[in-house]
């Protein structure tokens, strides 16, 4: 009946685009999850994760210029199961054929009942000394070789886990936190990156006793690639950043999103940042069936040094040690046994000694003890003859 009315026409228009707008924000609003589905799409992904194994390189920066490097693959199953190998040492990145000559070894495993740490080190001699560069190559068997066995998870707190690697170093702290706060009541807001589909900006500020600088933290989840998280950003009251994680990924042929290079910087409100770690990842799997379950078995090699806290005793593992109960056949030699040995265990206990050296002891002893009875025996006959 406005047909003969153009501005009621007009209005009728204005009308029904303003509501079309007031709709497609109502559904932009209902699309946006609440913190508290972000935090469980968050634990789904972290649990979802059976196992994987990473290939990475880490390359460390101070005012802009290579501090230190890292060359790790680590292992990982749901079960808590770690193992990081790695070389790693200062400057730049080495080639490839270099790693072993300039960087030092180590080996960190945890498979749920042991914690073992081997260290070889080109820099130190067999007995810990600095080793010149020229002496590195000439003597490779002279190496400082390590490895320490403690009981279950070490340290305590932590564990390894908590060393640098591509797939916690974001995801991790942000569940803590966010279980933190949404289990105390506290604020946290989920917000639509604008232009990005199915992308979130979370913000939330951590209670002030475990914040003094009461910063803002900014986190971007990308729920269109299995809900990872791409940025973790904390800004100072006057707005300045503070640290920044970002990670971008790529999917694994089963289709899991995976890291595949990341940076990690302490900004403190200036730049260059005071830590600025890159890492960029060669291989990634995740949830393979035939993941090789072998690799959380201790295999302690040959020449290496083995201190058991356990049981409290020293060794040079002159052949491979494998680890299948909770005392190791080298362990046990050290430490002796009841049965063979009686007291001598407790001396190889206490002492730490090998039990060849506790009964080498021994045995210097009864020789000393039947040198000085011949002696005294010769005295007597000799004092007898006279008379």
């Amino acid at each position: 009946m406005w047909q003969g009315d153009p501005i009621k026409s007009r209005l009728t228009v204005f009308c029904w685009v303003l509501l079309g707008f007031a709709a497609v924000a109502a559904d932009v609003a209902a699309a946006a999850p609440t913190p508290a589905q972000v935090l469980a799409e968050l634990r789904s992904r972290r649990d979802s994760l059976e196992n994987w194994e990473v290939e990475a390189t880490w390359e460390d920066y101070e005012a802009g210029k290579p501090a230190g490097w890292e060359v790790q693959t680590v292992w990982r199953d749901n079960l808590g199961r770690t193992r990081y190998r790695y070389y790693h040492g200062d400057g730049p990145l080495p080639p490839e054929d270099k790693l072993s000559e300039q960087g030092r070894f180590v080996d960190d495993l945890y498979n749920g009942e042991v914690t073992v740490n081997l260290i070889s080190d080109p820099a130190r001699s067999r007995l810990g000394d600095p080793l010149a560069a020229s002496d590195r190559k000439a003597d490779t068997e002279n190496r400082y070789r390590a490895a320490t066995i403690y009981e279950g998870r070490f340290p305590r707190q932590s564990g390894i886990e908590s060393h640098r690697e591509p797939v916690t170093f974001v995801i991790f702290t942000v569940i803590e936190q966010l279980s933190a706060l949404l289990a105390a009541g506290k604020a946290v807001t989920v917000e639509p990156v604008s232009g990005q589909q199915d992308v979130y900006q979370l913000g939330y500020q951590l209670d002030p006793k475990d914040d003094e600088d009461r910063m803002t933290h900014q986190v971007v989840v990308d729920a269109g690639k299995g809900w990872v998280i791409t940025r973790h950003e904390q800004f100072f009251p006057n707005g300045k950043s503070a640290r920044r994680r970002t990670c971008e990924y790529q999917r694994t042929p089963n289709g899991v999103w995976m890291p595949a290079k990341g940076q990690i910087r302490n900004l403190w409100g200036g730049d260059p940042s005071g830590l600025d770690w890159r890492f960029t990842v060669r291989r990634a799997m995740a949830n393979n069936p035939q993941f090789d379950q072998s690799i959380f078995d201790v295999r302690i090699p040959p020449k290496f040094y083995v201190s058991d806290m356990r049981q409290k005793v020293s060794y040079w593992a002159k052949d491979e040690v494998v680890l299948v109960a909770k005392l190791t056949p080298p362990a046990q030699e050290a430490r002796g046994t009841k049965a063979e040995a009686g007291t001598s265990e407790v001396l190889a206990a206490e002492t730490g000694r090998p039990l060849w050296v506790v009964v080498l002891f021994l045995g210097v002893g009864i020789l000393l003890v039947l040198v000085l009875g011949l002696i005294v025996l010769r005295r007597r006959m000799a004092g007898r003859s006279a008379t």
